[in-house]
């Protein structure tokens, strides 16, 4: 009994663990992102906004993107003022994109430090 408790918790180990040590390999763009709108919005009592975004290259161009959502941050009036937010402004950045494998599909970073 117990030579199979182990040997399954052998096999869980190494299933578990082949997944996580997958290689992967990217793509690095720099990338200009302008903020093209601001649109309000209540979730709850909280005003908060989307931060629309239009990218000029890497799959990202093909539609606009919204801030917090490739941030995972609520954006509000204080994020805002705080980061000088507005139409016209443009954020400068890189995208790495996946090009095998199969972990995160893409990451964006601004060189902005947006907080």
């Amino acid at each position: 009994m117990r030579y199979y408790t182990f040997l399954i918790l052998f096999i869980l180990t190494i299933y578990s663990c082949s997944n996580s040590n997958e290689s992967c390999d990217y793509k690095t763009t720099t990338v200009q992102a302008e903020v093209i709108d601001i649109l309000p919005y209540k979730k709850g009592e909280k005003e908060l906004f989307h931060v629309k975004l239009k990218f000029n290259k890497t799959k990202l161009y093909k539609d606009f993107q919204f801030l917090e959502d490739l941030k995972s941050i609520e954006i509000d009036s204080a994020f805002l003022k705080r980061n000088k937010v507005k139409e016209g402004v443009i954020y400068t950045g890189s995208v790495s994109e996946i090009t095998s494998g199969k972990c995160e599909p893409l990451f964006v970073s601004f060189d902005q430090k947006l907080r």
